[in-house]
């Protein structure tokens, strides 16, 4: 018999990641105009970006120095959210134990994608901000504040954690403790564990229905604006929900995926925009799965 405990079908997953500072706080500058308005203290807080300047070309556009940086850690993140997106506890998301070889892979690709990162950043993107600074920020700028080359790469930083969840009863062998306390602290493990699954079940069935029930509200109008992302939410969900079988323990939910992709899986966006008739089939088939899938998604939704 296959164990489907959550120690056994998932891994806690977290991700860490850091940046250089982007700002210093101007509270004498702050201070000031508090007192010359008459407010509270505190109601004012003003700061100075290090990292920001106009564009050249379109002086109401602004330019985020640190932008390759946090293009790379969104990517991270997004890679990551795609394998792990479900909350555990404090900070964590739970990975199924189908995705953690995927989690790997991301892992060792974006570890190895950082030091290039960062050096075409240093190469291409701080001297200018450096030599830049004074006129920048006018009177406000300070050298010995700023930011120096070392510290930013220090500080440019992304940290995956992965581990197995303890079994409730090593939870409380952690420590000599009194036998009330080891059954506390296997009762608070094994709640929480069971919260973090009952969670997962219900947010699984809430991001396949909502999307599913959205081709029906799209389609009932009588001119449709179909995005990309009309179907493209629904099938992301419908992809993943197969991983969390062993977690959810939920035929249902496997069935509804599966007659999701059966569904919508060979439908394109530029094929319902162009067709009258491929947009009737759509809503028939979403209008049809709705109801059918509704009855065992009420029960979490």
């Amino acid at each position: 018999m296959q164990d489907t405990t959550i120690g056994t079908q998932s891994m806690l997953v977290s991700l860490e990641q850091g940046l250089p500072r982007q700002s210093t706080q101007l509270k004498e500058q702050a201070k000031k105009i508090e007192t010359d308005n008459h407010t509270e203290a505190g109601v004012v807080k003003a700061n100075a970006h290090y990292w920001k300047k106009k564009d050249p070309k379109n002086p109401k556009k602004e330019i985020d120095g640190l932008q390759k940086l946090k293009d790379y850690h969104n990517q991270y993140k997004t890679a990551v959210h795609n394998l792990a997106r479900y909350p555990y506890s404090g900070g964590f998301y739970l990975c199924p134990a189908a995705s953690v070889e995927d989690l790997l892979k991301v892992q060792e690709k974006f570890d190895a994608l950082r030091p290039s990162v960062l050096m075409d950043w240093a190469d291409n993107v701080f001297p200018d901000l450096h030599d830049s600074a004074s006129h920048r920020m006018g009177s406000l700028f300070e050298e010995s504040d700023f930011p120096d080359l070392s510290e930013c790469s220090k500080r440019f930083t992304a940290r995956l954690t992965c581990m197995a969840i303890p079994p409730k009863e090593q939870v409380a062998r952690i420590a000599l403790i009194s036998q009330a306390s080891q059954k506390l602290l296997m009762d608070h493990a094994d709640a929480t564990s069971k919260a973090a699954i009952a969670d997962l079940h219900k947010s699984i069935w809430k991001d396949l229905m909502e999307p599913l029930q959205q081709v029906v509200t799209v389609f009932e109008k009588d001119k449709p604006k179909i995005y990309e992302s009309l179907l493209g939410n629904l099938m992301e969900i419908a992809n993943i929900v197969p991983s969390y079988e062993a977690l959810t323990a939920d035929p249902n939910l496997m069935k509804a995926a599966q007659d999701i992709k059966a569904a919508f899986g060979n439908i394109t966006t530029e094929h319902l925009r162009s067709s009258e008739e491929a947009r009737k089939m759509a809503l028939g088939s979403a209008k049809s799965l709705v109801a059918s899938l509704q009855p065992f998604a009420r029960k979490f939704v």
